[in-house]
């Protein structure tokens, strides 16, 4: 739904099982108890090593997407795979954003913008 068929065969199964252990983990990171919400004065402590989890789990997802995205670029501008939409004309989200992004100067974003907004699409699929 996000980014199409962008990736196929070994490697998307590869991206497919990261990003299945990735949600498992952010519900585990969600759900665990932090002592920094009930004594706030130990945030800055980060006593059970929450934050550095999800610091870390986020740069994993971050590299995912970006990937992702490089590989969409390179699709488009025909470096691989003949150039064009290898969803067979369908638009998917990522899809949409890049064009928007190269169509509209007053909208003009790059790839920070794109990665933020598919990692605020990918929270509220799951």
């Amino acid at each position: 739904m996000v980014w199409g068929n962008t990736i196929e065969g070994e490697r998307k199964d590869k991206i497919g099982a990261a990003f299945s252990s990735m949600v498992a983990r952010s519900f585990d990171l969600l759900g665990k108890p932090n002592v920094s919400d009930y004594f706030p004065v130990l945030a800055r402590f980060d006593i059970q090593g929450v934050e550095k989890e999800m610091s870390n789990f986020m740069q994993r997802f971050d590299e995912i997407v970006e990937d992702i995205i490089n590989e969409r670029e390179k699709i488009s501008s025909g470096e691989v795979g003949g150039g064009g939409n290898k969803n067979g004309g369908r638009l998917d989200f990522l899809q949409m954003l890049m064009e928007l992004s190269e169509q509209d100067v007053k909208t003009k974003f790059g790839k920070t913008q794109i990665k933020a907004m598919i990692t605020d699409q990918w929270s509220r699929f799951y």
